[in-house]
């Protein structure tokens, strides 16, 4: 079996749930589900369509927030950007048009126009998107391919630490969730595609 991140072969069992079986590897450190108890798109869309998170959801809105300031950092006010894994209600680009930018929108269930992935742009935001993918190696590329050569590429997901007990995380309880970085992880995404690695806060990660 490959990694479906760095596409070694040095990859061995890490741990097995009810629900799933992950394997862990040993060059880039990701931690990722098996093929077989990977979850179908029919499967993944019903989980999906479960999302309710809206403009309206102060909670949510502040979460997604803690990327604008140290986003905005690396801006200038003309900046165009992309976010990528937009669900099925787009809060972060409605939030980032509120602050005078010019976004668009990529999901491949709810805002499947590949015609956005065309151009390039100064930014590109996916939140809560890479623990999704199950070839992230392919995605990944895709998503730096889109920037430009001083573009930031800012990821949310929550990190695999070494305080976490992987058996007991909950994060990877999620049936979509199927991939799990670590910093080492980030650090080997940054050198695969020359971009500095900056990790803002424990789930927010920037490549710049």
């Amino acid at each position: 079996m490959l990694c479906p991140l760095c596409e070694n072969h040095d990859v061995h069992f890490s741990a097995e749930d009810k629900n799933k079986r992950y394997k862990h590897c040993n060059v880039c450190d990701l931690v990722f589900v098996e093929e077989d108890f990977l979850p179908d798109q029919t499967e993944e869309k019903l989980r999906y369509d479960e999302h309710q998170n809206t403009i309206e959801d102060e909670g949510y809105v502040a979460f997604l927030s803690r990327i604008i300031q140290p986003l905005q950092s690396h801006l200038n006010e003309n900046a165009i950007g992309l976010d990528f894994g937009s669900g099925p209600n787009p809060v972060l680009a409605k939030i980032l048009k509120d602050k005078g930018y010019y976004v668009e929108i990529y999901d491949p269930y709810f805002a499947p126009d590949l015609k956005v992935l065309d151009r390039k742009y100064d930014f590109i935001t996916a939140t809560e998107v890479v623990e999704h993918m199950h070839q992230p190696a392919g995605d990944l590329k895709r998503m730096f391919d889109l920037l430009k050569k001083a573009g930031v590429l800012a990821l949310m997901t929550k990190l695999r630490t070494p305080d976490i007990n992987f058996t007991t995380w909950h994060y990877k309880n999620d049936l979509t969730h199927v991939s799990f970085y670590s910093p080492k992880t980030m650090q080997w995404i940054g050198n695969q595609f020359h971009r500095k690695v900056e990790i803002i806060l424990p789930d927010l990660i920037f490549f710049i």
